[in-house]
């Protein structure tokens, strides 16, 4: 950063001031006017890299800078770049820009209906980096898809199923949809199951089998328990739904193996 001062910024103001205040050369002079513009262009490069190295460098992670997707950064960057550009031509050039902007403004309505959907991907995928709502390795459910998140850019998020399908989902599904993480708050995960059972049986003793059969199930975890309660105590039409048992597991399991 010193360094581009040093040999940008420094020797071009110093060449400015010799021609405007020593020499007092004319305003109009096409060499004052370049010698003016690439010191402004050097200004803003150097203003847009000092902020970068102040607000980016060496952050630490969960900060809402090292939130910032790199897309987001370099988007603004662009535009800070234009509006300096526009200042110097409008400024040390004296060019009249109405016409450019009208252009400029009526061309965005175009492209902006031309790009709707990509547009939209865009800006929901730049919000989702930004929230972070889920990362690398955690199992998500979208609608009615499940799978392990491979892959998260400004476009789309890919997923890889149980049965080892990729799943490419555009941002803008993501974020109209309700994302189930299940690995957040924590990685345990309750999953209830709902078992039918004969009026005849005692409920002491459905509860006492359901609890050793959950327990007997690759990927149940001992501590916490299998909790298994009775969802009614009236006489039903079906014994369907008459019984359910709460299966702790780690989720990693729960989403390898077919429930």
């Amino acid at each position: 950063m010193v360094q581009e001062v040093r040999n940008l910024v420094l020797p071009t103001l110093a060449l400015l001031i010799l021609l405007t205040r020593v020499l007092e050369l004319d305003d109009q002079r096409i060499g004052l006017r370049i010698v003016e513009t690439l010191f402004w262009v050097s200004a803003i490069h150097t203003a847009l890299a000092l902020v970068n190295v102040a607000l980016f460098t060496g952050v630490r992670p969960h900060t809402w800078q090292a939130k910032v997707p790199k897309i987001l950064r370099d988007l603004i960057r662009v535009f800070l770049i234009l509006i300096g550009i526009t200042i110097v031509l409008s400024t040390v050039w004296q060019a009249d820009l109405s016409g450019l902007i009208t252009a400029l403004g009526i061309s965005s309505i175009v492209l902006g209906l031309a790009l709707q959907d990509t547009l939209s991907n865009l800006f929901s995928g730049v919000a989702l980096l930004f929230e972070r709502p889920f990362d690398i390795g955690d199992w998500l459910k979208i609608g009615d898809m499940i799978g392990r998140v491979e892959e998260i850019n400004w476009r789309s998020v890919h997923l890889v199923t149980r049965e080892r399908e990729l799943l490419i989902v555009p941002s803008s599904i993501l974020a109209r949809e309700v994302i189930r993480n299940y690995r957040r708050p924590i990685k345990l995960h309750v999953e209830p199951v709902e078992i039918g059972f004969s009026y005849d049986d005692p409920p002491n003793k459905v509860k006492r089998v359901l609890a050793e059969a959950a327990l007997e199930t690759a990927g149940i975890l001992n501590q916490p328990a299998p909790r298994c309660r009775p969802l009614a105590t009236m006489i039903l039409p079906s014994p369907i739904e008459c019984g359910s048992i709460c299966r702790p597991m780690k989720i990693c399991r729960r989403c390898a193996m077919s429930l």
